[in-house]
């Protein structure tokens, strides 16, 4: 793979890992990450039309492995973020509370009984 060259910068990171690590890219990965086979389909079109000696197995293993960093990455803006309310000197935000909290609920709820 070194003889051939491997793909580096914007033209290998997917869309999400472009734009940062903030809120909204990391309400988008998740949204992306959870969504069926949607993430290997892209790694599989990724690796049809890339030059690459990678069989398809290690190539999987390399986006996984970005995908881990990324991951990483987005949770250590957020912990830096909320650097005040994970370390217990002010209480969680009501926003969260109201967004995550009631909106857990009436997902699970509906999850419930919809079907």
């Amino acid at each position: 793979q070194l003889r051939h060259g491997y793909a580096q910068g914007l033209r290998y990171k997917n869309f999400f890992m472009r734009h940062g690590e903030g809120p909204v890219q990391r309400a988008l990965y998740g949204i992306y990450m959870g969504v069926p086979f949607l993430f290997e389909t892209r790694a599989i079109i990724d690796w049809l039309f890339t030059r690459t000696t990678l069989t398809l197995k290690m190539w999987l293993t390399v986006e996984w492995t970005f995908a881990a960093v990324f991951k990483g990455r987005t949770e250590k803006a957020f912990r830096k973020e909320r650097a005040l309310v994970i370390s217990g000197d002010q209480d969680v935000w009501l926003y969260d509370k109201c967004y995550f909290g009631v909106g857990g609920v009436l997902l699970i709820l509906a999850m419930l009984v919809l079907p």
